[in-house]
């Protein structure tokens, strides 16, 4: 794998701070629609009704969805994955027409995330570069929730896990737990007056916290003024990137294989990568909380593509080659489910060789 497939391609990748910002606006407003499973792959709808959790706990997250894309708002958290620590303060507008944000890194290399609807900006000072790009979501915000938890019923277990002071506010804790070993489960920290969410903890197989966002101090329903939400820095000299114009959907002949019950294809792009101009294949699957990238590249073998497993926080990734092809599989969903996907594309594409 070179360093990533998409390393300096999508806004997304750029820089894990980018990734704290989507943990924090959108951890539960699903970034894609899921579709009900199909009765083959899992229970009905019907059945999905019966595992639905108790109006409560329903309550909560709808009480959530509204208020991590209405309220104004301002504070400081933190994102932890493995041993790192990011800090990041947060500006955000939820009470105009376009829901305006943003991100500023407190320590480390300066760091700026500036997003207006679905326009967002990385800016990078030191490399004099922004980065333009859009984050695609379903609206709007609270149905979209609302739908999308009704189908996770027959993945994951939604229940009501006591209650805890976070950045000195009380909250709610929902705990999220899979139904199976192909995805992670979460524990929610809900603000029990606003229904913001305060902190969320991704959750491995043993249960322990892989990555982390936690607000250690917020101030709710504060003026947000123009200045807060434009670049601090001068950034009419910086050079912009923009999402490469030559993304394009394709219609692939390689065959989707099966996959873990739930992880439905939300989108299937050519992308070219690299300085030398690499046309690669990229698919995207989601079951709703978890998403997983499958890259499939016609590299030829060499020592720096990834082959195996690798992981770093709740990231977890697998390289191997097969018949003129090198298939990655990178995604926050644990190894089980990793190494199931990229063996499945593996054979697929041995029978799609013959």
């Amino acid at each position: 794998m070179r360093r990533s497939p998409d390393c300096g391609h999508r806004i997304a990748d750029i820089s894990m701070t980018i990734r704290a910002f989507l943990l924090l606006s959108a951890l539960l407003a699903i970034l894609v629609p899921v579709s009900v499973l199909q009765a083959d792959e899992h229970e009905s709808i019907e059945s999905a009704v019966d595992m639905r959790p108790g109006e409560a706990v329903r309550e909560l997250l709808h009480r959530m969805a509204g208020a991590m894309r209405g309220l104004d708002y301002r504070g400081t958290f933190i994102y932890r994955r493995a041993e790192h620590i990011d800090t990041l303060q947060v500006f955000h507008l939820g009470s105009a027409e376009d829901e305006r944000e943003r991100l500023v890194t407190l320590a480390g290399t300066a760091r700026e995330i500036v997003r207006s609807g679905e326009d967002v900006q990385c800016i990078l000072p030191d490399r004099r570069k922004v980065l333009v790009g859009h984050q695609h979501r379903r609206k709007p915000f609270p149905t979209a929730l609302t739908d999308n938890v009704a189908a996770l019923y027959p993945l994951y277990r939604f229940e009501s896990d006591g209650e805890e002071r976070i950045a000195g506010r009380d909250t709610q804790i929902v705990a999220v737990q899979p139904r199976d070993a192909y995805r992670y489960g979460h524990r929610l920290w809900i603000d029990v007056e606003s229904g913001l969410l305060l902190r969320s903890d991704v959750l491995n197989e043993s249960g322990e916290a892989v990555e982390q966002v936690m607000f250690t101090n917020v101030a709710l329903n504060t003026r947000i003024r123009e200045q807060d939400l434009t670049p601090s820095v001068d950034i009419s000299g910086f050079v912009t990137v923009p999402d490469p114009d030559d993304d394009r959907d394709t219609a692939s002949n390689l065959p989707l294989p099966q996959l873990p019950p739930g992880y439905q294809l939300i989108n299937r792009k050519q992308r070219v990568v690299g300085a030398d101009a690499v046309s690669v294949e990229h698919l995207i699957f989601s079951d709703g909380l978890s998403t997983v990238s499958v890259f499939i590249d016609p590299a030829p073998k060499r020592d720096d593509l990834l082959q195996g497993e690798s992981s770093h926080g709740a990231a977890n990734a697998y390289g191997l080659y097969q018949n003129g092809t090198h298939i990655t599989v990178v995604g926050e969903a644990p190894e089980a489910a990793i190494h199931l996907i990229a063996t499945a594309f593996t054979q697929t594409a041995k029978v799609s060789a013959q």
